[in-house]
């Protein structure tokens, strides 16, 4: 049985698959991410602004 997906969720199922995968980004990092932004999508397209706004270190950033 297919599932029909939208475009919109594939875009969450990306992103969570890009945090999930990146190096010093662990559960801690997300419970940060996901206080601050709404969907894993929007942290992900926001991931230049996670140090400036202490979601994340230099290195765990540069790491994703």
């Amino acid at each position: 049985m297919a599932v029909a997906t939208t475009v919109e969720d594939e875009r969450e199922y990306l992103a969570c698959l890009a945090l999930r995968n990146a190096d010093g980004i662990g559960p801690k990092s997300w419970k940060r991410l996901l206080e601050h932004y709404p969907t894993p999508a929007e942290a992900v397209s926001d991931a230049g602004a996670w140090v400036r706004l202490g979601l994340v270190s230099e290195s765990r950033a540069a790491a994703f």
